[in-house]
């Protein structure tokens, strides 16, 4: 296949200017919003603090719920995500937003990715290679890290 540069959200008219000969499929909007709305009643199942970022990726910050294996309840809606509308999902776990969004790279499709708290920047440089930005970030200090993208957990980690 030939690339063009065409992308996700790009712009139609941007993407037909870049590959003229594109073929627009037509889509069924109500059956889009249809299987958004499921899945997010899935995440709100689970987890009162659901973040929305578009209709099928979202945050959720399950810090309240104590004791809980994340990877089992990763799993568990997932396959329940699947079950109800037929499509498959993948999930990055971390003690912060910026580690799983980087991460579900690595999930996909259809599985997980849990970063242990005490060994991150081996898991961003493995799945973050691809951006180009694994090099960057893994001669970053702790420190600095910690003062760009947040704190979690014991302040005296290494």
């Amino acid at each position: 296949m030939v690339c063009f540069g065409v992308m996700a959200a790009m712009f139609v008219r941007d993407a037909k200017a870049l590959c003229p000969h594109l073929v627009i499929l037509p889509y069924d909007f109500a059956a889009y919003e249809e299987v958004a709305n499921q899945f997010y009643d899935i995440l709100h199942k689970h987890c009162r603090k659901v973040q929305a970022v578009s209709c099928d990726e979202a945050f959720l910050d399950v810090t309240f719920l104590e004791g809980v294996d994340m990877d089992m309840l990763a799993s568990i809606i997932i396959q329940e995500i699947f079950e109800t509308t037929g499509c498959i999902a993948s999930a990055g776990i971390a003690r912060n937003m910026l580690m799983p969004c980087l991460t579900t790279r690595t999930a996909k499709p259809d599985g997980r990715c849990n970063i242990p708290p005490k060994r991150p920047c081996n898991v961003v440089c493995s799945s973050y290679f691809y951006a180009g930005g694994c090099v960057w970030l893994a001669r970053l200090s702790l420190a600095i890290l910690c003062s760009t993208f947040g704190h979690s957990g014991p302040r005296n980690q290494t």
